[in-house]
């Protein structure tokens, strides 16, 4: 598995300057939190007091959404940076109900017998710095800690076909360039499309939207379906049935 120390993650001013700029970053970020609160209203809110497991949380973002739809959430927060950790930490310091684990995938498959079970979960632009072997292990490792008839939402970069990759990179700086000047950003967010997104390391472990599909079923997921797509971005979504 991708080793975490590998990243630019561990780099923490790296860390930070994407905090600051990831609304503008992120294609339809907002539109993709109220896509995630209906989602949970419909499928989550019914469970009294539900354990939310967010993997790759950041600095918590999307689970914070969902603490604003559900105050009565027990969130897990994992991730592999200390400095996101601690950002989340900080960000929920009130929250009595919340537990923060810094720990990389690998090491949670490892070492994850106490991560509880869970009513939901979620991970959002984590899971594609791995490749598919490790992805479809740990698709496995999070429909074990589901409970039956919870879901699982996957948002994150995939692998488009390669005639369309060009034209979504574009939309996606359009998309950042339109940003920049709503906002009066004057900070160099296009080269990260390039550096990131397109730097070999990062784009060997991207699999394509059919391959993710497919290894959510083999994980043993069903209702398996695309909820939302934007460009190089899905929203994917997974059942353990009853």
């Amino acid at each position: 598995m991708t080793e975490f120390e590998d990243t630019s993650w561990v780099n923490d001013e790296f860390t930070r300057h994407y905090l600051l700029i990831a609304d503008a970053q992120i294609p339809q970020r907002s539109r993709l939190k109220k896509i995630i609160r209906s989602f949970y209203r419909f499928h989550v809110s019914k469970n009294k007091a539900p354990v939310v497991l967010d993997l790759g949380s950041g600095d918590g973002v999307i689970t914070g959404a969902l603490l604003e739809e559900d105050p009565g959430i027990r969130p897990v927060f994992v991730d592999a940076s200390e400095e996101m950790i601690n950002r989340a930490r900080q960000r929920f310091s009130g929250c009595q109900a919340c537990r923060f684990i810094n720990r990389s995938f690998n090491e949670l498959l490892e070492n994850g017998g106490d991560i509880p079970e869970c009513d939901f979960i979620i991970s959002s632009l984590a899971i594609h710095h791995i490749g598919a072997i490790e992805k479809g292990q740990l698709f496995r490792f999070i429909y074990e800690k589901l409970k039956p008839g919870c879901w699982f939402l996957l948002f994150d970069s995939v692998l488009p076909p390669a005639s369309l990759e060009d034209w979504y990179i574009t939309l996606w700086l359009e998309w950042i360039r339109d940003q920049k000047a709503k906002k009066g950003i004057e900070v160099d967010m296009e080269s990260f499309v390039y550096s990131h997104h397109q730097a070999p390391d990062h784009h060997k472990n991207l699999d394509s939207l059919g391959q993710h599909l497919s290894l959510l079923e083999e994980a043993g997921f069903s209702n398996v379906d695309i909820i939302y797509k934007y460009g190089v971005f899905s929203l994917l979504c997974g059942e353990k049935s009853e």
